[in-house]
């Protein structure tokens, strides 16, 4: 498949903190899942939409086809690309659908009263 370069269409939303380089272009890269699967949210953050294999990690953040793409074979990741660079409108849905998951899930503060409630309870008793 010739994907050569896609108009992203991608869209800042208006209360949206994250800065992105919203460029004319998509540009598809490739990061071998088992070294850092944290790369889904850092994407997810910054609007990139992903497709990940299925790794439980990724399964926990992705809802296929709502928030990204999950693809377990070489058809299935043709499917996931072509399904991206062919619609700016679910790109833009995958984008703002992950922020908002991510935001709601793995914010900061979220993240700091989860770990200051496991500290009191686990280690401080």
């Amino acid at each position: 498949m010739d994907i050569k370069q896609k108009k992203n269409g991608l869209q800042k939303k208006n209360n949206n903190p994250v800065s992105f380089n919203y460029a004319k272009d998509d540009y598809l890269i490739r990061f071998k899942m088992p070294s850092n699967p944290g790369r889904i949210i850092v994407f997810g953050l910054l609007g990139i939409p992903v497709v990940s294999d299925f790794f439980p990690s990724a399964m926990s953040i992705i809802d296929d086809s709502e928030n990204g793409l999950l693809a377990a074979s070489e058809g299935g990741w043709y499917y996931a690309l072509a399904k991206l660079l062919d619609s700016p409108e679910i790109r833009q849905k995958y984008s703002d659908n992950m922020q908002d998951k991510l935001r709601a899930k793995y914010d900061f503060n979220i993240q700091n009263k989860k770990i200051k409630q496991f500290l009191f309870t686990e280690i401080l008793g």
